[in-house]
């Protein structure tokens, strides 16, 4: 008796996340972000906007980046983002153990570490620097990403973060000295692939183009089905940490929460994704290792809640509409004399 009814409310529970979706398990909490303030008296000042700053600072045996915000108005987006942003993280981390011997390997989300509002807000001067003195409202601090050390040439010998960007632009565009090269095309990307082989043949990286856009593909399905949001421009970059060179996933303020998987929704997602800057020109002729990304994490509910969750169905949807896609390009393709 006592297992029947054990069993009874079990499915009840099951039913129930089928219903609300989210997170695979139960049994994990997102914690809210710690409000902590940090010594900002050997901090790096590595860019600026009209949102306020951004630095390095140092942190146990490593570094974080933190964003020191100007106006309540925006701390509020700030804060926003913030949680966003942990939701991501604590639903990428769940699918670590599923997901270890896939592309899952070659990609990380940040770890967000802090959000502080100031009751009063600070005023930050920084000796020796040409950045102006800062009103600080609020702090957002996440893991720091260190950029890939390259030694040819066409790099200037600096280390770098590369960003995964398509536009009209040729080249390695380097925007500044601290937000990397922007790399446009498949063709770039191979090559890079290979240059960071060439030299670094011991450090565990993405091995091929497949690697790095079906880690991407796990990164917006995390987004979608285990956060359930809209990953609107969704920024992607290669980036060293812990020793190896990784898929990094971020920039979470654009993001949308959706509230089920229907055809209208799905519709949306895929028109952000093909439109995306980052992401729409290299998911052509790779669409199969972006959607295999994907169903990696839709996967994971369908082996809790069976082929006729949600997750699923929208999953099909958005299959679908590639499929569309490609044969739409495939038709014009033929057109041609």
């Amino acid at each position: 008796m006592f297992k029947n009814k054990y069993y009874k409310y079990k499915t009840k529970y099951f039913n129930l996340k089928k219903q609300i979706g989210g997170m695979l398990s139960n049994t994990t909490k997102i914690s809210p972000l710690e409000e902590k303030d940090y010594d900002l008296s050997n901090i790096k000042l590595i860019g600026s906007g009209g949102y306020g700053i951004v630095g390095i600072i140092p942190y146990q045996t490593t570094f974080l980046a933190i964003k020191l915000i100007k106006g309540t108005h925006v701390c509020s987006s700030a804060k926003d983002e913030s949680t966003i942003h942990n939701n991501v993280y604590c639903a990428f981390k769940e699918l670590e153990d599923s997901l270890k011997d896939t592309s899952y390997k070659y990609l990380y989300i940040p770890k967000p570490m802090s959000f502080k509002n100031y009751d009063v807000p600070k005023t930050l001067t920084f000796a020796n620097s040409d950045f102006e003195s800062q009103m600080i409202s609020c702090s957002y601090a996440m893991e720091y990403m260190i950029p890939i050390n390259i030694k040819k040439n066409i790099y200037e010998n600096n280390p770098i973060q590369i960003h995964i960007s398509a536009s009209l632009n040729e080249g390695f565009i380097k925007n500044s000295e601290y937000r990397g090269y922007m790399i446009h095309s498949i063709f770039q990307l191979h090559n890079l692939l290979k240059l960071l082989n060439d030299e670094n043949p011991k450090i565990k990286k993405p091995q091929s183009i497949f690697d790095v856009i079906e880690a991407i593909g796990i990164a917006v399905g995390c987004a979608i089905f285990s956060s359930k949001y809209n990953p609107k421009d969704f920024q992607f970059m290669l980036s060293e940490f812990n020793g190896e060179y990784k898929i990094i996933g971020f920039d979470f303020g654009l993001f949308e929460k959706i509230e089920n998987f229907d055809s209208i929704t799905m519709n949306q997602i895929f028109d952000d994704i093909i439109m995306s800057p980052y992401l729409g020109m290299f998911m052509s002729g790779y669409e199969n290792s972006f959607l295999n990304g994907i169903s990696l994490v839709v996967k994971q509910f369908v082996k809790l809640y069976g082929k006729d969750c949600k997750e699923f169905n929208g999953f099909k949807i958005l299959v679908d509409l590639f499929t569309k896609e490609i044969t739409s390009i495939m038709n014009e393709t033929l057109k041609i004399n």
